[in-house]
């Protein structure tokens, strides 16, 4: 577990995603955390420990893609390992969404996760950093329909409306 108390843990709410890119677990294929176009990002990092526990997570999040895509959202998912180091079936995480391989380690470090840890960041179009959870395992993390609902929250952001469309530090860290 990080000795970084979690108010210094980088990145939190209302900071951009690191610019970083992790290769894809099946092709090696780079994908870039802060470039999404119009897409609001939602990381799941998978714990190098007790993976099997949260294996029905995993599942949940796997059937919610489709719907984080219909509301501009690009799933992704981050292995600290490869499947079989960690104890599972490599057909366990296949996914309809890119699979990240963090082979060595940079990506976890970037990001203040400790390999042991599950963690959830969900970024705005922009990278800019909406929840930035981290949890010992993925069950702690919110749940699936949580990050249906903030992904909904970030669709329907609308300047035109008064709604401020890219949020200064901090500015929706009580929602």
């Amino acid at each position: 577990m990080s000795t970084t108390p979690p108010e210094n843990r980088h990145p939190g709410i209302g900071e951009r995603l690191p610019p970083l890119s992790v290769p894809t677990l099946i092709e090696g294929e780079e994908v870039s955390l802060e470039a999404g176009g119009r897409d609001a990002r939602v990381l799941l990092v998978l714990p190098a420990d007790d993976l099997e526990a949260g294996l029905d997570y995993w599942r949940q999040f796997i059937e919610l893609s489709d719907e984080l895509r219909h509301w501009y959202a690009r799933p992704l998912a981050m292995l600290p390992a490869e499947p079989a180091a960690l104890g599972i079936n490599p057909s366990e995480v296949v996914a309809p969404f890119p699979v990240l391989l963090d082979h060595d380690g940079s990506a976890h470090e970037r990001l203040d996760v400790e390999q042991s840890e599950a963690a959830l960041f969900i970024a705005d179009r922009y990278g800019q950093v909406y929840v930035a959870e981290r949890a010992q395992n993925l069950t702690d993390l919110p749940t699936p329909r949580q990050i249906e609902e903030w992904v909904r929250f970030l669709a329907v952001q609308c300047p035109e409306c008064g709604v401020i469309d890219e949020p200064g530090y901090g500015e929706w860290a009580g929602i």
